[in-house]
């Protein structure tokens, strides 16, 4: 019922042990695994002693009624192991053992060599690394083969979201050691629809919430009216059945922060356009009442002080209330507030003051941030002479980790010293965290606000990229280690963005090492800012963007190494690359498109490609697709995300007519690209010939004259006709001329393609696609023709023709 669709095997005795570790009676139910390492490790060498100790470790402690544990051996840098399992928040201690015990064993012989693997059970999940286990991919989709009917799928499709959505709150929000929810909702009159949401103990209420809503975004990707799917993460996962799957006797009795604490976050309608997030946090030194009577008066004002925004926020002495229709960010420091007394300090005693006043703060921050309780808060006092005492306050927000913490309230103190400096008190709010000092006791321990006096807000100020920004730099050293100093050994492409090396960082991790051309148009705090922001965008289907190097004016940007060549290597280089067959197609057209998706419509920015060409897309080690270079136009500060450009970064082949002719540039403009590479794809030919050739017959006339004339199987790869679905080839074929119509209005949007993929022909009908245009090549030639001309034009100066 649970294909895996992460993988395909072929070897006859691969097989075989799947049938034989998975077929005895009342084993453990396998649902998929994934080996994520690049890197792997050598027969009997240290790193599988220590290996094999973790998974010992690991099924041991699954006997002690735990459901979660987490460990690791290091005996060396090279040669450390983290693990981790986790058992169903419903599952007994035996069943657990059982599971734990079948995937220690299971996962040496899916995995035999490499360093990291992750595999999932219906009960249990099971992970090792030599790396951090913190980050949220690779993930896995499965799903139900039976489909809601058309009839009731906009009900479904609504209960389905109330559902989970609620469950994930309610999971991020418990207080148990168990972050696991279930729940159900009447879907007809004889029929229930279950929901069960799951993340790991460890995270914290943040990366929880984060992981689920992920999770609960790629349903409508990948499983779009199927009456069961799951989709499983590193550090969560959730699925819903039209049957009770969970042992609802066992479930934990859920104790989440009620609405008299200090604190509450909840959130509502996330994965669609009319979501709202929300929070409030209470002073801690302040009682319920008046914590209550705070809240009240803050929902009361902040419609009315913010009316008809998205996103608002208001801070009281004793609480503060804020909604937005995105996700928190802890690491965030806007949006911000910066107050101040206004009497100063003595100018005689000025200096001894701001020398001492950083380290008090660090200190007040360091212990709230590591507080032993459910509340990240501390007070402190410090004897600044024999008649001055100074009082500090240091705040965070429960659901942040504390090294999340302690970073937001360093972030707030620089803030201080920069604003406010000699001032005799002063406070910084931000979203998810506070701290302030004064020259009298401003706190309480009665449950009595005690009210300051009057503050004056100073001008606006430019804060610090904090600890986010600085995880992300990279210095030039090891760099340059990395890469041999960047030698020709190293070197693994050129583009129009500059060259790539391969490196390999000390502790065994390889890298790609992508040197920006100097015609980068951004300073350094730009650079940064657009490195932090692209940084935040991960998806399977994306080459993730691992940090950044800056030397003078030398801009590098350090991506994750993917082990196999680009797409166009597979599809057009010599007959000794490997052959791609249908089923790997097939799943490289889908995670293309599930990656263009995300960038346009889930991702926090909305980034438009620009330049998606087959050599941009690059294959992990499964044959999975992963995006590359995307996010480059705001990097190299070219232009907003849609309008029109003067600058055209792209290649002939793959750009749309209006941004080849016109510079016009929109999300319309990445599914002409996308619509090309599907064609290549399916043809193993390139959509591309010589910009002066009169030969008009390219790839994209020659599939529309093919389907005009009802053949278009002619077009397909004659290597795998004969291993091929001829229904899946032909409708790849029609979204793939659907996608390269001359107006961009005809074009479907990415979310429309993806939800084509995962209907069947019986459940949509794809519109009849429009013939491609025929008269580009020549406008495009008579452009290049009158730009040649004009000394003044930077017209087309990065059209680039495909290999």
């Amino acid at each position: 019922m649970y294909p895996s669709k992460y993988s395909v095997f072929s070897s006859v005795s691969f097989s075989l042990f799947i049938f034989l570790l998975f077929s005895t009676e009342a084993a453990p139910i396998y649902s998929s695994h994934c080996c994520t390492g690049s890197i792997r490790y050598q027969p009997n060498s240290t790193f599988q002693t220590n290996l094999n100790l973790i998974l010992s470790y690991l099924s041991s402690n699954s006997t002690e009624g735990k459901h979660f544990y987490t460990t690791r051996v290091v005996s060396d840098a090279t040669n450390k192991v983290q693990g981790l399992f986790l058992c169903r928040g419903d599952t007994l201690t035996t069943a657990c053992y059982d599971c734990i015990t079948a995937a220690s064993k299971a996962i040496k012989h899916l995995c035999p060599v490499e360093k990291e693997a992750i595999i999932w059970y219906d009960l249990c999940m099971l992970r090792y690394s030599n790396q951090s286990l913190n980050n949220i991919v690779p993930g896995v989709d499965l799903s139900d083969s039976k489909s809601i009917a058309l009839t009731e799928l906009e009900k479904f499709n609504e209960l389905l979201s109330g559902l989970l959505n609620a469950l994930a709150t309610k999971a991020a929000n418990s207080m148990n050691d168990k972050k696991f929810a279930t729940g159900e909702v009447n879907f007809t009159r004889t029929m229930k629809l279950y929901g069960l949401v799951e993340c790991t103990p460890v995270l914290s209420f943040f990366d929880c919430n984060m992981c689920l809503r992920s999770a609960i975004a790629s349903v409508p990707n990948c499983c779009d009216g199927k009456q069961g799917a799951r989709v499983l993460l590193p550090g969560c996962n959730i699925r819903y059945e039209l049957y009770p799957f969970y042992n609802s006797t066992n479930v934990p009795v859920h104790t989440s922060r009620p609405l008299g604490s200090s604190s509450y976050t909840t959130a509502m309608g996330m994965g669609n356009s009319n979501a709202v997030n929300g929070v409030y946090l209470c002073r801690g030194d302040v009682s319920t009442a008046t914590c209550t009577e705070c809240m009240v008066t803050a929902v009361a004002n902040i419609t009315t002080l913010c009316p008809n925004k998205t996103e608002s926020i208001i801070w009281y002495d004793e609480c503060m209330l804020r909604y937005t229709n995105t996700y928190f960010n802890p690491l965030s420091i806007d949006p911000r507030l910066n107050l101040w007394e206004n009497e100063s300090i003595s100018t005689s005693d000025l200096d001894k003051f701001n020398e001492t006043l950083l380290s008090f703060l660090g200190s007040l921050g360091s212990d709230a941030a590591n507080s032993e309780t459910a509340m990240k808060y501390s007070t402190k006092e410090w004897d600044f002479t024999e008649e001055i005492r100074v009082f500090g306050l240091a705040e965070c927000a429960p659901g942040v980790t504390s090294e999340q913490c302690e970073g937001c309230l360093v972030n707030a103190s620089k803030t201080l010293v920069t604003c406010c400096e000699g001032k005799e008190g002063a406070r910084a709010l931000l979203a998810w965290c506070n701290i302030r000092y004064d020259l009298f006791q401003f706190y309480n321990t009665s449950g009595t606000s005690i009210s300051p006096p009057f503050l004056s807000p100073p001008p606006p100020s430019v804060g610090d990229e904090g600890a986010a920004l600085e995880s992300l730099q990279f210095n030039l050293a090891t760099i340059e280690v990395a890469t041999k100093k960047f030698s020709n050994e190293n070197k693994i492409g050129k583009g129009g963005f500059g060259e790539v090396y391969k490196g390999i960082l000390s502790n065994g991790r390889e890298i790609a090492v992508k040197k920006l051309s100097q015609s980068s148009g951004q300073g350094a705090i730009e650079f940064k800012n657009e490195v932090l922001l692209i940084a935040k965008l991960q998806h399977r289907n994306l080459v993730t963007l691992l940090g950044f190097c800056l030397d003078e004016q030398e801009k590098m940007l350090i991506y994750e190494y993917v082990p196999n060549e680009s797409l166009d290597y597979f599809l057009f280089g010599s007959h000794e690359s490997r052959l791609l067959n249908w089923l790997e197609r097939y799943n490289i057209i889908k995670g293309i498109a599930q990656g263009i998706h995300y960038l346009h419509d889930h991702s926090r920015l909305k980034i438009i490609h620009r330049d998606l060409k087959a050599s941009n897309v690059l294959l992990d080690s499964n044959m999975n697709p992963k995006i590359s270079d995307f996010g480059m136009a705001r990097i190299i500060a070219l232009d907003e995300d849609r309008g029109s450009t003067c600058r055209i970064v792209g290649t002939y082949g793959y750009m749309s007519p209006e941004y080849a002719m016109h510079g016009q540039f929109s999300e319309k403009s990445d599914v002409f690209s996308f619509g090309v590479i599907l064609l290549e794809i399916i043809s193993a030919k390139r959509n591309a010939r010589s910009i002066f050739s009169d030969d008009l017959d390219d790839l994209l006339s020659y599939a529309w004259k093919q389907w005009r004339d009802e053949t278009p199987l002619k077009i397909l790869d004659q290597d795998i006709k004969e291993c091929c679905n001829d229904s899946e080839v032909i409708k790849c074929i029609q979204i793939g001329l659907l996608c390269v119509q001359d107006r961009p209005d005809d074009r479907p949007t990415m979310a429309k393609i993806v939800s084509y993929f995962s209907s069947t022909h019986s459940e949509v009908e794809l519109p009849f696609p429009g013939e491609p245009i025929n008269s580009m090549h020549n406008q495009i030639l008579q452009k290049i023709v009158v730009d040649d001309s004009s000394s003044g034009s930077k017209q087309l100066n990065e059209l680039s023709m495909p290999r």
